[in-house]
């Protein structure tokens, strides 16, 4: 006698495997980031048809091309500007180059001296001599993942230079991929004020650190990392703490 075949799985007792959580962030194409060296341009915008002043999406443009970087027909990049390197009180150590990110070419013709483009997104204004690096696909699913363990760091400032921020700004921190910073990772914001708890006693005490805020942070840099405001009780200044989110 041969044996029964095995019964078919019902498809509505079926386990789908449970996604991941995540952060929905539509904007994430246009999310610039800090570094120390800028990066190598591969072309600068030199011209624009019709010679408009301010250049955004459906506009035409003409590349210089820079370095070595072949162009083709239907490749994308990234158009950028550089903010030279943030000032402050620390300004030696922070001594690192602000990245703009300001839309995207898609090169539709290629001459031996220059290609030509069209703006296919703009999120800012874009302007003769801003620059070209190579665009890199960028889901705005951001996957969450455990932050790292102990970390403390800083908020250096806001993509927009504001001198105070609060939700759905974003920001740069001190801390990057050496530090064990990941994109999907959350860290909380955070003061923790002093006491002089004996009136006879000269030194003050440190009382426990209150979060107030979170951030998530979207892009990695080696030593820097740009993140988003999910949460802020109050305004949020350049130079506010941050640690791992508790749990």
């Amino acid at each position: 006698v041969e044996p029964e075949p095995e019964p078919e799985p019902d498809p509505e007792e079926t386990v789908q495997p449970k996604e991941p959580p995540y952060y929905l962030y539509p904007a994430i194409k246009s999310v610039g980031f800090l570094r120390k060296k800028p990066v190598t341009p591969s072309g600068a915008i030199f011209k624009v048809k019709r010679d408009k002043v301010m250049i955004s999406r459906g506009d035409h443009v003409y590349i210089r091309h820079i370095g070595n970087v072949i162009f083709k027909p239907g490749d994308r990049f990234k158009v950028f500007r550089t903010l030279g390197a943030l000032k402050g009180r620390k300004a030696k150590k922070l001594a690192r180059t602000q990245h703009l990110i300001l839309g995207v070419v898609e090169i539709t013709d290629v001459q031996p001296e220059f290609s030509m483009g069209s703006i296919i997104e703009s999120f800012r204004t874009i302007n003769l001599n801003d620059l070209l690096m190579p665009y890199e696909e960028r889901s705005p699913k951001i996957i969450l993942t455990e932050s790292k363990k102990g970390l403390e760091g800083k908020i250096i400032a806001s993509e927009g230079h504001a001198r105070i921020f609060s939700e759905q700004f974003v920001v740069f921190i001190d801390k990057g991929r050496k530090d064990g910073v990941q994109v999907g990772q959350l860290y909380s914001v955070y003061y923790q004020e002093k006491e002089q708890i004996d009136p006879e006693a000269k030194e003050a005490v440190l009382l426990s650190p209150i979060d107030f805020g979170q951030i998530l942070i979207l892009h990695t840099e080696e030593t820097t990392a740009t993140a988003l405001i999910t949460k802020a009780a109050k305004a949020i200044e350049p130079g506010a703490k941050i640690h791992s989110a508790s749990h």
